[in-house]
């Protein structure tokens, strides 16, 4: 790189060791340590990728579930292991716009609406990675932005704007130890999300032991009407794998869900809620991730009240999977379902039966609407449920779940610190360019 007069050298908070004796870092535009990418794939055959906002570069076929590229992918633009692609779709995490580079594919094919560069030799990937994973991008784009979205879209940022943005850079073996920080961090993280989907495999597949299946209820049922004149004796199941101090106790009952639950319907005033008490869709966590605190209360004069232990469910969009166990009291949205158990049925038990895709393909299959699908509270009210008579062995199911519960909310736990440890680290290794 070239040294120009009018650079300004900048100097991050946090410097290792080694380079705290060295000069400040040049700003260089992105120009001047990369080259924009243009050529086009033509009648090549390689894979089409996009952009998924904090995981990174990844195939159509998983992202979409098929190959979208159709007559365009001939104007497609070539992306070698090692390239940087811009997308220019804004996103709640990053509302200026994405960048990754091309790390576990060698030759791909990327969508020409994309921006495409390639950092010169002497230039390190991890390094700048971690400039846009700090979206430095994103502050300096922020100011071109006067339009918003396209109607495709896609932001108004042209290719002379982005490779103008700048960039304070210091020589490459301090850029290589940066890297090399942010990389080990990554490999925790990465190694944290790995065992949280162990477990939460390994719970789904005890539940798929421990629970009758929605198809084995359903024939239960069926055989049942069909052995008796009277349609209303009551069907039994035996779950796969059972606890041996219950190996010899009888059968569990078929029943609907309202037999052992019921929907709440009491009111709550508004003007008696905080935001720390109110759940709506929006502070509802997907994946069964619990609750965040509630940016605002409804203009609404009443809310649906819930007690503690009452068990809410997004009423819409149902496999987002937004199901929680209230540790609390308090008010939710005429979005949310809220079932309280009977005093017959342990809470814990009944939210394992409805925190289960059985119960979320259950909801989907009777839900009305296509772009907000939303669940029927009839159907619902019918969901067949399995259950233990012994009070004992609910509790045994209940406890046994809500160990792997408490081992899958601590490497949630961990993962977050984990990510909001590398998020500060960077905020003090990178300085800021306006």
């Amino acid at each position: 790189m070239n040294k120009q007069d009018d650079k300004k050298r900048v100097t991050p908070k946090l410097r290792f060791p080694e380079f705290q004796a060295t000069l400040g870092w040049d700003t260089f535009k992105l120009k001047d340590v990369s080259t924009r990418i243009l050529d086009k794939v033509g009648d090549k055959k390689l894979m089409p990728i996009s952009i998924t906002a904090g995981v990174g570069i990844v195939s159509q076929e998983e992202k979409f579930g098929k190959n979208i590229s159709g007559k365009q992918y001939k104007n497609y633009l070539i992306l070698n292991k090692g390239d940087f692609v811009y997308n220019k779709g804004n996103s709640k995490k990053y509302p200026q716009g994405a960048i990754y580079y091309l790390d576990k594919w060698e030759k791909v094919a990327a969508p020409n609406v994309f921006l495409c560069f390639r950092l010169k030799s002497d230039q390190v990937h991890g390094f700048y990675q971690g400039y846009f994973d700090n979206n430095t991008h994103g502050v300096q784009l922020q100011k071109y932005i006067t339009s918003g979205a396209r109607s495709d879209g896609l932001l108004n940022i042209s290719a002379d704007t982005f490779f103008n943005l700048s960039f304070a850079i210091p020589d490459p073996k301090e850029q290589q130890k940066i890297a090399d920080c942010l990389s080990s961090i990554d490999e925790l993280i990465n190694f944290r999300e790995q065992k949280l989907a162990a477990l939460k495999q390994h719970k789904k597949g005890l539940m798929q032991q421990l629970f009758p299946s929605h198809n084995d209820l359903q024939a239960s049922k069926q055989a049942s009407k069909q052995a008796s004149k009277q349609a209303s004796k009551q069907a039994i199941v035996y779950p796969k794998l059972r606890f041996p101090q219950f190996k010899d106790c009888k059968g569990w009952e078929v029943v609907e869900l309202m037999s052992i639950g019921y929907f709440v319907k009491e009111k709550i005033e508004v003007l008696n809620l905080n935001p720390e008490d109110y759940i709506s869709t929006e502070n509802l966590l997907s994946e069964y991730g619990g609750v965040t605190i509630s940016n605002k209360l409804p203009t609404t004069e009443k809310v649906t009240a819930f007690q503690k232990n009452d068990i809410l469910i997004s009423n819409i969009r149902p496999y987002l999977k937004k199901v929680w166990v209230a540790d609390k009291d308090g008010g939710a949205s005429n979005d949310i379902i809220v079932i309280r158990a009977k005093s017959n049925i342990n809470t814990s038990f009944l939210s394992s039966v409805i925190k289960n895709d059985d119960f979320i393909n259950y909801m989907m299959k009777g839900a009305k609407g296509l772009k907000m699908p939303r669940g029927d509270l009839e159907l619902i009210s019918i969901f067949p449920v399995a259950v233990p008579s012994d009070p004992k062995e609910q509790q045994a199911i209940a406890d046994c779940l809500s160990s792997l519960d408490k081992l899958i909310r601590e490497e949630n736990k961990q993962i977050v610190r984990l990510k909001d440890h590398k998020k500060g680290l960077m905020q003090q290794l990178f300085p800021k360019i306006q």
